[in-house]
């Protein structure tokens, strides 16, 4: 995989409150792509699997990390519901023929 250089800025005062004692510059650019990575998916941007690949984690591994933090790794919408259970309908009515 081919990668680009992605850069910001941040408040001053932000990342001074980073002290290098608390550990988060160390490594901090895995931690920036886990977050990114987090953002995009929760947005719809990208897939799980794209999430979990720009992660640098495997997709289970990936998955544990949502599961940590609460977040969904499938959603299931009201019209998912409602295709699937006019599937089961139509495959019920050809069961029964």
């Amino acid at each position: 995989m081919s990668e680009k250089l992605l850069q910001f800025t941040v408040p001053e005062d932000l990342f001074d409150a980073v002290d290098e004692t608390s550990g988060f510059l160390d490594n901090a650019q895995n931690k920036l792509r886990i977050c990114l990575a987090l953002g995009m998916l929760i947005f719809g941007e990208i897939s799980l699997a794209r999430a979990a690949e720009l992660a640098g984690m495997p997709l289970a591994e990936f998955m544990d990390v949502l599961e940590k933090l609460h977040i969904p790794a499938i959603t299931y919408t009201d019209e998912m519901l409602a295709d699937d259970l006019q599937f089961i309908e139509i495959y019920k009515e050809a069961a029964l023929k």
